[in-house]
């Protein structure tokens, strides 16, 4: 692995591994609707995961709760929830975009309420962020 060493008066003073790097793709997609648009990307540095990604949530009157399914990797359970950037191209509504546990983004309004596929349809989203995994 690609090994660090210590610069001197930070920690110890034996180097430290890099074990573990891994980039690649990843989709968004919805367990209801099909997103548009979606494409996203990785970066996996030791047990740290660096995501973006970007979609569009078709038209739809569809109260089931949006979530976004197909990270490349599980947000570790015994970690703390995970949230994420997000920059709208086209939703001016505030939005929080979180991973509790699992592979599943939740989408909720700033009440903290479910955010509905209807009250997120016809957007274009755009969401970056990084969470902690264990595989």
């Amino acid at each position: 692995g690609v090994v660090f060493a210590d610069a001197g008066g930070y920690g110890t003073s034996t180097n430290n591994t890099l074990d573990s790097y891994e980039e690649g793709t990843w989709t968004p997609v919805s367990p209801t609707v099909t997103f548009t648009g979606n494409t996203g990307h990785y970066t996996k540095i030791g047990n740290r995961v660096f995501i973006d990604a970007s979609f569009v949530v078709p038209t739809t009157s569809s109260g089931v709760a949006f979530y976004i399914d197909g990270l490349p990797f599980a947000q570790n359970s015994a970690a703390p929830s995970a949230g994420l950037y997000v920059r709208y191209t086209t939703d001016t509504t505030f939005r929080t975009f979180y991973i509790p546990a699992g592979s599943r983004i939740n989408v909720h309004n700033l009440g903290g309420l479910n955010t509905t596929l209807a009250q997120g349809s016809t957007y274009r989203y755009d969401i970056s962020g990084t969470y902690q995994t264990d595989s």
